[in-house]
Order: structure tokens, then C-alpha cells, then sequence
């Protein structure tokens, strides 16, 4: 039996929990948020989640099925393509946190440490873990599944170089459109979304840092809003950042060491070109999972890559093929939406 300290109660940590809650070890979830807190995202629940992880959307959380796709280009163009079938979600990160952290809790066998970790200390075998009340800590495992800014990312391997990073911007509103949409720009290398979940919509912007000026992200947001829901509300708005590879170079650094692993936004595992990170945060906590549930955490590093760790490699370097020329980001962008979208091309 091992004492296993997960920091960070997201999807992939509270995921991690779940499926730990079963086995003998003792696991600690470190978050000082309340169970079930908003994220600036769109909440996309892709296919990949209902195929891989119908446990989860089993679970009684609100989610809504848009009836449509829309996919709107920088020359005015647009396609739009119904959505059959069960093939694609939207949640309220808050709603999906909380039905994650509850279901991890439920037997008793995982404790919730509402308290931010904010030192990380080797000592031996072992991981000493201080909290912000000065409270200590020790577990024989560490998993970092706290986000791009992790604390344990930046104690074992250091942060995500700011090449591999974005910026998402935009609101939580009422009266967008009820359908995903997706608005690629040519000069700019990301894309704007408007997801409707159950009772709101995520309207929002994200952009490669250093390729735009940040002040230019939320007059775009601002302009899509007046031409496609001039009536819609406002009631709040969000500003992070995000995992987003420039190169597959972001996956040269290991997600896995002696006594340690990274799972979800904290290792990067977030598609390069689409943004999709729920999908990519459960599956790596279900693989680190199994790995520690055979004895075999260091199984970890391997498991991602063979599973899912090629099709980041190979979106990134669809980029890197596309090059730098006017034009070239939105091309691969498009394409990889329509191949998420079989249609709508």
C-alpha cells in the first residue's frame, strides 16, 4: 500500500482519485477550491470522452448535445453540419469537477485536503508536501494534476516553455447560438468558440502566445458576439493560459520520474490544433491508474505515449510542416476540425 498525493482536483485529478478509491492505497487530493469550480474553457465533451470513458458520462452531471456544428472561416465562409446521435457533449467545468470529486469521495477511502500546496520537498522515498497554512504532508507518490502553471511540473521537470503556451480569453453568457462553432482566423494562430452547455455558454478566444498582441483577442470576441447573438447577455468573463504546442520538442520532456507523474494541462497533453484537453486529462489519469494499480507507476510514460502520445506528435508537426505563411495555421486548423467533424468539409 502506497500514500499517493494528487495536487490538483480538475478532471484528471479527480478522475485519478475515482479510480484510485478502489484499491488499497491511501490517496490525498490536494485543492483548496470548493468542489466543482469553472474554468475558462469551452467544455467540449468530444466523442473521444463517450467512447473511452462512458463511467463518467454516466454520471449525473448536466451536459447538452448542440444539435449542430458551425465552422466559419476568415473569408466569410461557413459549413454547418447537424450533430446525430451522442457523438458530442458540453458541460460546465464546475459541474463535471464536481460530479468527479464526488464520485472519488464517496467511499470514504480518498481525503480532500482543501489547502493549495505551496512547497514540494525529496526526501529519500518519500515527497514532503507543505500546504499555505503550514501544515506538512508526506506521501511515497506525487501526481501533478494541477494545470499549465503546476506546482509539481515546476519541482520535477520546471514549467512549460512559453512557446508551448496559449492565451483563452472570453465570457460566460446567455444567448449564443446553440450549436459548437468554431471562427478561425488567418492571421492568427488559434480560433475563437462559442459552446452552449446546459444553462449558459463559453464564448471564447485562444491564441499562441507571442503570435498576437493580447489586447487584440477580446475585440474579436466582442465582434463575433455583435454579428452572430447581438442580444446576448454577458455575466462574466476569464482570462488563462493553456498547454498549446508549438513543436513536438513539448513531449521531449518526460511525464513520469522515480516516485512522480504529470497528468492532463500539467504534462501538456492537449491537442496542439483543436485545444482539446478533457478528453486528453481523463485518459492520462486512467493509464497512470493502471499503471499504479500493477505496481508499475513507471508504466506511465510509456502508456501515454503508445495511446494517445503519436496523434499529439502528429498534429504538431502538421504545424510545423504548415510553416509560418499567411494563411497556413487556419488550412491545418480547418482540416483537423473537419476530420474531428466527418461532413462538415
Amino acid at each position: 500500500m502506497k500514500r499517493i498525493a494528487i495536487v490538483g482536483a480538475g478532471p484528471a485529478g479527480g478522475y485519478l482519485a475515482w479510480r484510485l478509491a478502489e484499491t488499497p492505497h491511501q490517496v490525498l487530493l490536494f485543492d483548496p477550491r470548493a468542489p466543482g469550480y469553472e474554468k475558462p474553457c469551452g467544455g467540449g465533451l468530444s466523442p473521444l470522452v463517450g467512447r473511452r470513458f462512458p463511467d463518467v458520462m454516466a454520471l449525473p452531471f448536466p451536459h447538452h448535445r448542440p444539435p449542430c456544428v458551425q465552422l466559419r472561416m476568415s473569408d466569410g465562409s461557413q459549413v454547418e453540419q447537424p450533430l446525430t446521435g451522442n457523438e458530442w457533449g458540453t458541460s460546465s467545468r464546475a459541474d463535471l469537477g464536481r460530479a468527479l470529486l464526488e464520485s472519488a469521495l464517496a467511499n470514504g477511502c480518498v481525503r480532500h485536503v482543501r489547502q493549495r500546496v505551496t512547497g514540494l520537498e525529496r526526501r529519500g522515498e518519500m515527497w514532503s508536501l507543505r500546504t499555505g497554512s503550514g501544515e506538512v504532508f508526506t506521501a511515497g507518490f506525487l501526481v501533478g494534476a494541477d494545470g499549465v502553471q503546476s506546482t509539481v511540473r515546476r519541482q520535477v521537470v520546471g514549467p512549460i516553455p512559453r512557446q508551448h503556451l496559449g492565451l483563452a480569453v472570453g465570457y460566460w453568457m446567455q444567448g449564443a447560438p446553440d450549436a459548437l462553432v468554431f471562427q478561425t482566423y488567418a492571421d492568427m494562430q488559434g480560433y475563437l468558440w462559442s459552446f452552449p452547455r446546459p444553462d449558459h455558454a463559453s464564448v471564447g478566444i485562444a491564441a499562441r502566445v507571442g503570435t498576437v498582441p493580447p489586447r487584440d483577442l477580446w475585440p474579436r470576441v466582442d465582434q463575433f458576439l455583435a454579428e452572430v447573438c447581438p442580444g446576448s447577455v454577458k455575466q462574466g468573463r476569464y482570462a488563462a493560459l493553456l498547454p498549446l504546442a508549438q513543436d513536438a520538442s513539448l513531449w521531449d520532456t518526460p511525464c513520469a520520474g522515480p516516485g512522480w507523474a504529470l497528468l492532463g494541462d500539467a504534462a501538456g497533453h492537449v491537442h496542439p490544433l483543436t485545444g482539446e484537453g478533457i478528453a486528453y486529462a481523463l485518459w492520462s489519469a486512467a493509464l497512470l491508474a493502471d499503471a499504479l494499480s500493477r505496481g508499475e507507476p513507471m508504466a506511465y510514460e510509456n502508456l501515454w505515449r503508445e495511446h494517445y502520445g503519436q496523434a499529439l506528435i502528429s498534429a504538431a508537426e502538421m504545424l510545423c510542416r504548415a510553416g509560418a505563411a499567411q494563411g497556413a495555421y487556419e488550412m491545418v486548423l480547418q482540416l483537423a476540425l473537419a476530420m474531428a467533424f466527418p461532413g462538415s468539409g
